[in-house]
C-alpha cells in the first residue's frame, strides 16, 4: 500500500511540474558513469528519502533569490534518515527577495507534504520570513500577508513544524539552487545533470618531475682494476 501511495505522489508531482513548466530539475550522476533518465533519478531519490511510516522530523534547507536575471528558490530535502532531495526551481515570473523567500517555504512545504512527511523543521537565512512565520514580525505589505496567511495554511497540515533563521553560511546549498534557478530564467535546458570530476583533467604522473640521482656513477678509465658491477 506504501507503494501504491508513493506511485500515487510520483505521478502527481510528474503532473504538476508539465502543468506549470517552471519546475528545473537537477539531475546527478558520477563522472565515470552515464547520465540516468531525470524522470528515473528522480523517482530513485524519493523512493530513498520517503519513509512514511517514520515518525521522525524532516529538515528543510531552503533560499529565495532574486536578480537582475530572473529569480529562482532552492529546496533541500533531509528526511529523518539523512536521505536528501534537492530541487533547483526557475521562477517565471517577477519576484522581489522576500517574494522568492516566500516562495521557496510554500514550494519546500507541498513537496515535503507529497512525500508523506507530517514533521518538518525549515532552515531559512531570511530573518524576516523566519520571524513572520513565527508571529514575531507582522506582514504589512498586501503580497507578504497573501503568503504568510497561504505558507499558514499548508503549515496547518503538517502535525508539528517549526522554522528557525540561520546564517547565510550555514545555508549555501540550496542558496547555490536558488542561484541557479535565477540564472537559468528562460532557458531551454530541462534538465542539468551535476557531474563528479573525481581527478583532475592533467595526468598527475607525467607532470611530476622524476628525482635526480644526488650521486651519478662516476665512469670508471679503461684500464681501471675496479670490477664492474654484474
Amino acid at each position: 500500500m506504501a507503494d501504491d501511495n508513493l506511485s500515487l505522489r510520483l505521478e502527481k508531482m510528474r503532473g504538476k511540474r508539465k502543468k506549470n513548466g517552471r519546475e528545473k530539475n537537477l539531475g546527478e550522476r558520477r563522472y565515470e558513469e552515464e547520465s540516468p533518465n531525470l524522470e528515473q533519478q528522480a523517482e530513485k531519490e524519493v523512493r530513498q528519502v520517503t519513509q512514511v511510516t517514520n515518525p521522525g522530523t524532516w529538515n528543510m534547507y531552503i533560499d529565495g533569490s532574486s536578480n537582475f536575471r530572473g529569480s529562482g528558490l532552492g529546496v533541500v530535502l533531509k528526511s529523518a534518515e539523512g536521505d536528501m532531495m534537492v530541487q533547483s526551481i526557475c521562477c517565471e515570473l517577477k519576484a522581489t527577495n522576500n517574494e522568492a523567500e516566500h516562495e521557496a517555504l510554500i514550494a519546500g512545504m507541498n513537496l515535503t507534504k507529497d512525500l508523506g512527511a507530517s514533521k518538518l523543521q525549515v532552515f531559512c537565512d531570511s530573518l524576516l520570513v523566519a520571524s513572520q512565520m513565527n508571529g514575531e514580525f507582522a506582514a504589512k505589505d498586501s503580497k507578504m500577508i497573501l503568503y504568510l496567511d497561504l505558507a499558514k495554511s499548508i503549515v496547518a497540515k503538517f502535525a508539528t513544524f517549526s522554522i528557525k533563521q540561520i546564517p547565510r553560511d550555514q545555508n549555501t546549498q540550496a542558496g547555490a539552487l536558488a542561484t541557479l534557478g535565477s540564472a537559468l530564467k528562460k532557458s531551454k535546458f530541462s534538465s542539468i545533470p551535476l557531474v563528479h570530476l573525481l581527478a583532475p583533467a592533467i595526468n598527475k604522473e607525467a607532470h611530476t618531475p622524476k628525482p635526480v640521482n644526488p650521486n651519478p656513477a662516476r665512469s670508471e678509465p679503461e684500464n681501471s682494476n675496479t670490477p664492474k658491477p654484474i
